[in-house]
């Protein structure tokens, strides 16, 4: 399953981000790719022409925990965030296709902090392997400097004995984005005063900028 998308608008109150996905039978072909979301409905995921809405259907059987509500019904599935305020991220099929995503009201690149004090924060995360299908969930932590525009991430699976973490990655403007030891992340800010950060992530195969092994997305608060 699953390319990753991205806005740079600087314009509050629309909802923009990042997206990784397409037609699960290509899956094995996607790398980042760019996306402007036109539109201010945090709870539908617009993308390749079609609008995907973020809440569980009608007489779907529904999972809930301390990040997630998680669905399965027929021909939908999902697992999205439910505990942030300006974003959402998670995963997203239907009809063929399948997605995962990070998306949100952007803090305008012009009001974005500049403290030079480290800032952390937390929240949680997602996985889907692409050998076997699993999907895992976890928890996100960053620190992040605005006054150096770098940021460090570690994410955390119980079921993995290795976290995915990046560090010194370059924020630029509202957006941050980077390859390194073979993996990709790809996110931004949200809210007011960057209160929330949240993007995709995915091992690259062969080097390349293409999904190998496994993506994810996350999504964390200001604390």
């Amino acid at each position: 399953m699953l390319a990753a998308c991205s806005s740079s608008d600087d314009i509050a109150g629309k909802v923009g981000g990042v997206v990784v996905g397409g037609a699960e039978a290509q899956s094995a072909t996607f790398k980042s790719r760019a996306l402007t979301v036109a539109n201010d409905n945090l709870t539908v995921l617009s993308v390749d022409g079609k609008k995907l809405a973020l809440t569980p259907p009608k007489g779907a059987q529904t999972r809930t925990n301390d990040y997630f509500v998680e669905w399965r019904a027929k021909g939908s599935e999902g697992m999205v965030s439910d505990h942030m305020k300006h974003s959402r991220y998670g995963m997203r099929a239907e009809g063929g296709h399948a997605y995962l995503f990070a998306q949100g009201d952007m803090t305008p690149a012009s009001a974005m902090p500049t403290a030079a004090t480290p800032v952390r924060y937390l929240g949680g995360a997602m996985v889907v392997q692409l050998k076997g299908g699993n999907d895992l969930q976890g928890t996100s932590e960053f620190t992040v400097n605005f006054a150096e525009k770098k940021l460090d991430g570690n994410l955390v699976f119980n079921e993995w004995t290795t976290p995915v973490q990046f560090a010194n990655v370059k924020i630029d403007g509202n957006r941050f984005k980077q390859q390194q030891g073979g993996q990709v992340i790809d996110g931004a800010f949200f809210g007011k005063d960057a209160a929330e950060l949240a993007g995709v992530f995915y091992k690259t195969k062969d080097n390349a900028d293409t999904v190998g092994d496994f993506l994810g997305a996350f999504g964390a608060k200001k604390h």
